[in-house]
């Protein structure tokens, strides 16, 4: 393989899948006690078959806490058996080697042969002439339990899909010296062959006659050689009725099974859960709201909205109560004015109001005698005018 010196390959080409909710929830150098893990899932069942667990949940509930202490989540399945997840490695060692409940029920307890897996998708061209069984040998060291190529049968392909113990799939896999980085493996939609309906298998389908991959109807099915099958009429969808096969990719239905699996996958729900939350959303979106906006994905307009008129929601509460604690504190201070004595000023405050008072008055004092002297000089002005006057007039008599 080739790679550009200081750069990551990614050889299968997409994106890298992001960290997983099964993933450890503390860095391991932080774990010292191991209890933030990635999950693993185990299956608690009755001994026999034909048995069952207790209907009584706390007796469940004791016998786990009993043994081993807190877990990270348990539910009961379809089967009535209980699923467990743990993140502690010691933990799920000793659930493993539980026997029997407290009420004395026999019990084993296994790896889910199904939810213990994960699946990712890797391309390394070195390895095209190596078997599916050979691969799978050579990397059961890295937790590998199986390798299936894609593209025809008897292929050669280089793309493969992994499938590993646990539930956190490794960024990288390591074939000899090459290192392949790993990406998002998304599972097909479950359906039946026989009815074509989503959600399980031919070998469990009750449907008493089969349909035909074509049109849907329920006549006698011919196949070739190849094991096609062979129908003349017009092909007609049994979900949607549109005029294309029920098996097609393009077909509404086929791509709601794609999100339900999306679902399931992204937020780790169950596949009955998973189809809940989808048409409560599918319903929601169809009421009005944008459907982005229901799952709470994407920055879409409607909710980068609806975060706004929170917010001055919540501005206003917060200045609501702003301008009763100001209020209350006015009163308080108004009160207060009103129950204490002026308090009494002391002596040089006292001695410094005293002086600045006898500046006034000295001040005071100065501008009224000013105003007398210059009032005085302006009646002797007048006095010489009058003088002036008068010598004038004698002096016309004289004439």
């Amino acid at each position: 393989m080739v790679r550009k010196k200081g750069v990551q390959s990614d050889p299968g080409g997409g994106s890298t899948s992001s960290p997983a909710l099964n993933d450890r929830t503390l860095p391991e150098w932080l774990d010292n006690q191991g209890e933030h893990g990635p999950v693993t899932v185990l299956l608690m069942a009755p001994e026999h078959r034909k048995g069952k667990l207790p209907n009584n949940p706390f007796v469940i509930a004791k016998s786990v806490k009993e043994q081993v202490g807190s877990i990270a989540a348990a539910y009961r399945d379809k089967d009535g058996h209980l699923v467990v997840k743990v993140r502690c490695a010691k933990k799920a060692a000793k659930l493993l080697q539980m026997k029997e409940l407290i009420d004395g029920t026999k019990v084993t307890v296994t790896e889910h042969a199904r939810l213990n897996q994960a699946k990712c998708i890797t391309t390394c061209h070195t390895v095209e002439d190596l078997s599916e069984e050979e691969l799978t040998e050579e990397l059961a060291d890295q937790g590998v339990i199986g390798v299936h190529r894609l593209g025809r049968k008897g292929g050669k392909s280089a793309t493969m899909v992994i499938t590993l113990r646990g539930t956190v799939v490794p960024k990288e896999i390591f074939f000899g010296f090459d290192r392949c980085s790993t990406r998002t493996y998304k599972q097909s939609p479950m359906q039946c062959f026989r009815c074509f309906g989503y959600g399980h298998t031919k070998a469990r389908c009750s449907a008493e006659q089969e349909l035909c991959r074509n049109c849907s109807k329920a006549h006698a099915i011919e196949k070739d050689n190849d094991g096609k099958t062979i129908c003349t009429a017009a092909a007609s969808c049994i979900h949607c009725n549109g005029a294309h096969s029920p098996t097609s990719r393009t077909c509404p239905k086929y791509a709601e099974e794609e999100e339900i699996n999306e679902i399931r996958t992204s937020e780790d729900k169950s596949a009955r859960e998973a189809r809940r939350l989808f048409l409560e959303r599918k319903a929601a979106a169809t009421s009005g709201s944008s459907y982005a906006a229901v799952t709470g994905g994407g920055n879409s307009d409607a909710k980068q909205l609806d975060n706004v008129k929170k917010e001055l929601e919540r501005t206003k509460q917060a200045l609501v109560l702003a301008l009763e604690k100001v209020a209350k504190l006015k009163e308080v201070i108004k009160q207060n004015k009103k129950s204490k004595p002026s308090e009494q000023a002391t002596p040089a405050e006292q001695t410094q109001v005293e002086s600045e008072s006898d500046m006034d008055v000295e001040e005071e004092e100065k501008r009224k005698r000013a105003r007398q002297h210059s009032s005085d000089e302006q009646t002797g002005e007048d006095d010489d005018d009058d003088d002036d006057d008068e010598e004038e007039e004698d002096d016309e008599d004289n004439k």
